[in-house]
């Protein structure tokens, strides 16, 4: 039981009085009811805000998996109606190696062998900062009207940016 002050006289009395004993003023106690928090429409949209940036940073931080540009050149060979035609269908980079995926593809009339293919990599500004060289077919033959898949991969150093990919030598059957 606590002692409260009469609103009328001042007079100290019991919380648990329904009226002031010496002025006989009504007490009219409201007790303070628990305020509920709101979940509301602002607690709702703040949580889906944070879901699409969680979203949005496991998309573009997360994954380390970065796509690239990459073309597709002609032979290094002097032949001017070649029918082997390099086709790159990928090239990306994750967690700091390359992959660089394609084909060759006969359009002639002549089987080849010793498929050579390279893949040039520049950085943004364009310059010629990586090269490699990887075979699309060795000994087996490249049929007319058939292609063969290639596949880069190795350590990306982090500069490349684009690949230019093209046929380095072959052999006619």
């Amino acid at each position: 039981m606590a002692l409260i002050e009469c609103s009328e006289c001042k007079a100290q009395i019991s919380d648990k009085a329904d009226k002031c004993p010496k002025c006989g003023n009504p007490i009219n106690i409201v007790q303070a009811k628990p305020v509920k928090k709101k979940n509301g429409c602002m607690t709702l949209i703040g949580g889906f805000f944070l879901i699409f940036v969680l979203v949005y940073l496991f998309g573009h931080y997360g994954s380390s998996e970065n796509s690239k540009t990459a073309s597709s050149q002609g032979s290094t060979k002097t032949e001017v109606n070649n029918p082997l035609k390099v086709k790159v269908t990928n090239y990306s980079t994750s967690d700091g190696y390359y992959t660089v995926v394609g084909y060759v593809q006969n359009n002639g009339k002549d089987s080849y062998q010793f498929v050579q293919v390279e893949a040039n990599f520049y950085d943004k500004k364009g310059t010629l900062v990586g090269n490699e060289m990887t075979f699309a077919c060795s000994t087996d033959f490249l049929t007319p009207n058939s292609q063969k898949s290639f596949k880069f991969m190795g350590q990306d150093p982090g500069n490349y940016d684009r690949v230019s990919v093209g046929l380095k030598d072959y052999q006619q059957q």
